[in-house]
């Protein structure tokens, strides 16, 4: 039993492994899709809303004709 008999793992099979994770991707877009459609039909539809112009914005910026400075900050020009 001295001798050693060294035995080197085997590489798993290449040739599939492409298509199988580009249809893993395939599937995982087509789920983000019907969840995105999803929450999309539970949003309702905005121009059914009571006024959709009164959401506020992202960035909420002081209105006016020169939107130079954030709401609240008295300073000078941000």
């Amino acid at each position: 039993m001295s001798a050693v008999l060294a035995i080197s793992p085997r590489r798993p099979d290449q040739s599939g492994l492409r298509h199988r994770i580009e249809r893993a991707l395939e599937e995982a877009l087509d789920t983000a899709a019907r969840l995105i459609a999803f929450l999309d039909d539970l949003d309702g539809d905005p121009d059914a809303e009571d006024d959709g112009t009164a959401e506020p914005s992202l960035a909420a910026l002081v209105t006016g004709d020169a939107q130079i400075r954030w709401a609240g900050f008295e300073g000078g020009a941000a």
